[in-house]
This record gives structure tokens, sequence and C-alpha cells, in this order.
């Protein structure tokens, strides 16, 4: 692993230089230099990575050439941002899916009503709901109701909203560690204690988060809700086993706790799919949020 540079080192070129040399790193592949002649020989010919303060680039490089990269021919995966190419696609289907749903309203739904999340067809996102559970249904392997799904502007916003919901200032909120580094923010802005669950090479684990949950109880302090992300896990890409899962409930029930299941990678399985979502179980317990942003 290349540990980042000091951002006070990185004020200059010639200064993050002076960096990847006193950490053994080849400033112009961004490599450590006991690679580079492996690199050259072999993953040069496709690509190289390069680091610009202390982010991590994909670099096309044409074979055997020794001409400087261009910031263009860069892939930027310090952000996590989508390809602007994709982006252009995802707008050129909204202006179409926009120009047919317009001129089509008729009666009570109209596309640009708030939506009363009133389950009847009147209700400005029934068929939204209705159209999104036909497509997620076959994914996740079970029949989704669509009057058990509430439109957000993402996970974090729904993250935000559970804690309006089921918190008070004060109480504890428990978290996987290590988790998406944004989501403690959430919590830490609506004046919740966050408290770490340990992990391991499986996801949480029941033992540290009953652990968690007593020395809370010995403390009189509340635990609200749970947040951890099941299904390849960010950032160690894990999958919690069927039987993890149901102990975990198990525990929630006992302690009445919510478990916030964040499902925003469920859809992308390139092998086998993984099991389906928290909330298919019918726990009353748990609840999945999920985003199309990935």
């Amino acid at each position: 692993m290349i540990r980042r540079p000091p951002r006070s080192t990185l004020s200059s070129s010639s200064a993050a230089s002076d960096v990847y040399k006193r950490q053994g790193i080849n400033a112009e592949y961004g490599v450590p230099r006991t690679m580079t002649s492996s690199i050259s020989d072999q993953l040069c010919r496709v690509a190289a990575v390069g680091l610009v303060a202390g982010g991590v680039l994909l670099c096309k490089r044409h074979k055997h050439s020794d001409v400087p990269l261009e910031m263009s021919e860069c892939i930027d995966l310090v952000s996590g941002k989508p390809d602007s190419e994709l982006l252009h696609r995802v707008h050129r289907m909204i202006v179409a899916a926009t120009q047919q749903a317009l001129p089509a309203c008729r009666g009570a739904t109209v596309p640009l009503q708030y939506g009363d999340i009133t389950f009847s067809p009147d209700d400005a996102t029934h068929q939204y709901r209705t159209e999104l559970s036909s497509f997620i249904s076959p994914v996740y392997g079970y029949q989704v109701d669509p009057s058990l799904l509430f439109p957000t502007a993402g996970v974090s916003q729904a993250v935000d909203i559970l804690c309006t919901m089921v918190t008070r200032s004060g109480e504890v909120v428990l978290m996987e560690d290590p988790s998406f580094h944004c989501i403690p923010k959430i919590f830490q802005d609506r004046g919740l204690i966050v408290w770490p669950v340990q992990s391991d090479q499986f996801g949480m684990t029941p033992e540290s988060f009953e652990s968690q949950l007593l020395q809370a109880q010995q403390q009189n302090l509340k635990v609200s809700m749970c947040y951890f992300i099941p299904v390849f896990n960010n950032p160690r890409g894990h999958t919690m086993s069927v039987e993890r899962r149901a102990r975990l409930l198990e525990l929630a029930a006992q302690y009445k706790v919510l478990m916030v299941a964040d499902e925003v990678y469920q859809l992308l399985n390139l092998g086998s799919a993984p099991p389906p979502p928290i909330c298919s179980t019918g726990h009353e317990w748990a609840v999945s949020v999920s985003s199309f942003s990935k």
C-alpha cells in the first residue's frame, strides 16, 4: 500500500517528487521503484498508475511510449465519480422519458406533483413505485410490495430521514467498523453518539454487536439504530451470510434496535446473486436503503 503524502508536501510538483523519492516511489508511474522494470515490461503496454495529490488515476498508455500522460487520458478513481459519457447517456434517457411522461399525464396523476404516499392510484408516486417494484423484484428474488417502497433522493437522505423518525439527540447509533466514511457525519449532525462494531471477513460480528448493546445498557444509554453494509461491503468487499444476518436480527429484536442495511451495491453482482435484501425477511426491525447511484 502506498501511504498518501501529507497535504503540505503536495504544494508543488518538486515537493511531491521529493516525497515520492523518500517513500521509494517512482515519480513517473506512482508505484514503488522496485516494480518499475516489471511494470515497464508488462503493464505499461496497457496502463500506468499515477498518484496525483494522493489520489489514484488509471491512465491509458501507448505501447512503449515515453510521452507524458495527459490528464484527459486518465480515469479518476479518487472520488468514485461515474464516467462522464455515462452521465451524458443518462441525460439523454431522462430527457426522452420526460418528454414522454409530461404530455401523457391524465387526471390527478401529475408527474410534478408532491408525492403523498397514500398508496392509491391517484398518488403521484404510485406509478413510480409500481414500476420500481417490477424492476427490482426479479433481481431481489421475491415480490416487492410497492406500498413498502419509500422514494428518497438516495441512501444519505434515507438515513437522515430515519434519524428524524427513530432517534433523539444523545442516543447511540452503532456502525460497523470499517464502513462508508460519509455516514458518521449524518449521525453526528443529529447529535447522536456513534459507536463502532467490530467486523471480520464475513461482516459485522454478532458478538461485538451484542457487547456494545450490553455496554449501552450498563451506561443507561439507548441504542436507536445500527447501520451496516451487508452486500459487497465498502470498503472490505465482503457479503454477509444469511445465518449471520438472522442472528443480528434476533439481537435487534431482543434489544429493540432498528437495523439499517445499506444495500446500494445489491444490483452489482457479476457472478452468483447475493442473499436477498435484509427487509425481505419481513422483520419488523429491518430496513433496507438503496440507490441507483452505483
